[in-house]
């Protein structure tokens, strides 16, 4: 199998979908999973990431999936709206009185819809942090040994 991966996502998770739920959730925790790979391969201690070149491909990645997470934000803002107005949300608190627990999904849904717009606006300049980083890291080379030009 390919490392390549776009190909690796669309083995397990086509573009076309099918789309269902399941699918949706499993792409999330193969989305933590990945950032947890990144984390344990580039420790100081032992990253083979040394170059400047591969880092700067890295961040052009990192800067890329920081942008599509803004879209997803937003996405997953509109969902909370939708979820605020449907009249058979509740609340896992207060059970037993049914309009007690309407009123806390609501505020709860709200809530969550504020918290993605703010996500979303700090992912996307987390986003341009990551694509100046790369910018520079893009512009640096190693001297071959004894000082010479790649």
């Amino acid at each position: 199998m390919s490392l390549y991966g776009s190909e690796v996502v669309g083995a397990h998770w086509p573009m076309d979908g099918p789309h269902t739920p399941e699918r949706i959730e499993a792409a999330g925790v193969a989305l933590e999973e990945l950032a947890r790979y990144l984390n344990h391969a580039t420790m100081p201690r032992k990253s083979l990431l040394t170059d400047a070149p591969r880092g700067a491909g890295l961040l052009g990645s990192l800067a890329t999936a920081a942008r599509r997470q803004v879209q997803l934000c937003r996405q997953l803002e509109a969902m909370a709206h939708r979820v605020a107005g449907d009249p058979t949300v509740r609340h896992d608190r207060d059970r037993d009185d049914a309009e007690r627990s309407r009123l806390l999904a609501v505020s709860a849904a709200e809530e969550a819809e504020g918290e993605l717009g703010f996500a979303a606006e700090f992912t996307a300049e987390l986003a341009q942090c990551l694509d100046g980083a790369q910018r520079q890291m893009a512009s640096l080379f190693h001297a071959r040994p004894g000082g010479g030009l790649p």
